[in-house]
């Protein structure tokens, strides 16, 4: 097939940490937690800031609260980083080499673990990062494919165009 993409690749952890922060931020649920958190401390700070005490104590008053703040917020941060990794780590698919074809009707996938066959229409939506698509066989799951995996730009945005014409819900960059 002269229209077909070919494309081989290895997933490495940062690959796997990229897609699901490319996830996590499509999402737009990440706002909610933030607001919330932020919600939840800003109402005792403000009571506690425009209430002052005796003097000098407004300090020692305002230190529970600013304490709490951050360190939820470190653990928030800390997780968002650690979790990706951990699921990368347990993943069948770290490290193994994957081959495949793109062509008019879908994707052809096959490694050691399996070979996998998806038409267009399996796909909800494809997303575009940076450095990844994220390929949606489900509202909450994805497959990621490394711009890498591609011999080059011009390999990418054949992908891109392939995709434009058989999913009608994708977020592309380009």
């Amino acid at each position: 097939m002269s229209d077909s993409i070919t494309f081989k690749f290895t997933l490495t952890e940062e690959d796997f940490v990229r897609a699901a922060h490319a996830h996590a931020m499509s999402q737009k649920k990440w706002w909610i937690t933030w607001a919330v958190f932020f919600g939840v401390w800003i109402v005792p700070l403000a009571a506690v800031a425009f209430n002052p005490g005796p003097a000098g104590e407004t300090l020692y008053r305002l230190l529970p609260p600013l304490s709490g703040i951050a360190s939820v917020a470190i653990v928030f941060v800390l997780a968002w980083s650690w979790q990706p990794r951990r699921s990368a780590r347990g993943s069948p698919y770290l490290g193994v080499e994957m081959e495949g074809v793109v062509s008019s009707d879908g994707l052809v996938t096959h490694s050691r673990l399996g070979k996998q066959e998806a038409a267009w229409s399996n796909y909800v939506t494809v997303l575009e990062s940076a450095s990844h698509f994220l390929l949606y066989p489900a509202r909450n799951s994805y497959a990621p494919l490394p711009k890498r995996a591609f011999a080059g730009e011009g390999e990418v945005e054949r992908f891109r165009e392939s995709i434009r014409a058989n999913i009608s819900t994708a977020r592309l960059l380009g």
